[in-house]
């Protein structure tokens, strides 16, 4: 009797002990799965924000290569064309519109084979970190992101409609140019602010140039029209890619644009 009385204590005791543990264990455990989790979710967080990263570096790697090649067939035209760049737009501008039968600069470049046709669209011409609901389709043409200062070194080819006296874009070999080659932008992001006040956060639509900042206001804005504001379009992570007259390429950040850092958009030209 005091053989089963005492195994029947141990396996009460056992079971009390397992029926402890097993409570203890499940605690435990409950504890240890939110801190997996909190774990869990944080390393994901970091990894998802070192992709979004990575992938933004590789758009806007790809966008400098764009910007670089047509940058470097304006300079071929150069070499064609008695050294002149080519027109904005070989008519005029009329104050409303444009004067009806001219060619745009990146259909003169596009037809004169300097470099692929502008008629394809994700190609180089377009800007990667540009989402099709960004493009604007405007004079029939699809623009897709990049383009030239307008009204300094590239400037329409005649001041209003009917003039005899051509203006034109100016010539590489300026002398005002050649000296300042490689502060000018030459090509580069181009777009208009989704949301004016919000400014470079809310996105762009695309555009095929860029106003140069309005030096008579000291709250630099990007106008000759208020609207649309036509600028560097800073799609990479507040950044905007830039090519030079003389070739290189650079990636400038949004308040360096709006300082017009070392006159880039040619305004003392």
């Amino acid at each position: 009797m005091k053989g089963r009385g005492f195994w029947s204590t141990v396996r009460n005791d056992l079971t009390r002990g397992a029926d402890s543990g097993a409570r203890l264990v499940a605690g435990f455990t409950l504890v240890e799965l939110f801190v997996v989790i909190a774990i869990i979710a944080l390393l994901a967080s970091l990894l998802l924000m070192a992709l979004s990263g990575a992938k933004a570096k590789v758009l806007a790697t790809r966008c400098l290569g764009n910007g670089r090649q047509i940058g470097f067939a304006f300079l071929l035209y150069t070499h064609d064309n008695r050294d002149y760049f080519p027109d904005l737009y070989t008519k005029s501008w009329t104050g409303t519109g444009v004067e009806p039968g001219g060619v745009w600069w990146f259909e003169t470049l596009s037809k004169g084979n300097y470099v692929t046709a502008n008629t394809i669209s994700n190609g180089i011409w377009r800007c990667p970190a540009v989402k099709e609901r960004d493009i604007q389709v405007i004079f029939g043409a699809r623009w897709e992101g990049y383009g030239p200062v307008e009204s300094t070194i590239i400037r329409y080819a005649y001041s209003r409609p009917g003039e005899q006296g051509r203006v034109g874009s100016l010539r590489v070999t300026d002398s005002k140019l050649a000296e300042r080659a490689s502060t000018l932008w030459l090509m580069g992001d181009t777009g208009v602010p989704r949301s004016s006040t919000n400014v470079p956060d809310s996105g762009y639509l695309t555009e095929i140039v860029t106003f140069p900042p309005n030096p008579d206001l000291r709250a630099v804005r990007w106008t000759t029209f208020d609207a649309p504001q036509k600028q560097p379009a800073c799609r990479h992570r507040r950044k905007g890619n830039v090519m030079f007259v003389d070739g290189h390429v650079e990636t400038w950040r949004y308040s360096d644009f709006r300082k017009n850092k070392d006159d880039v958009f040619g305004i003392g030209l």
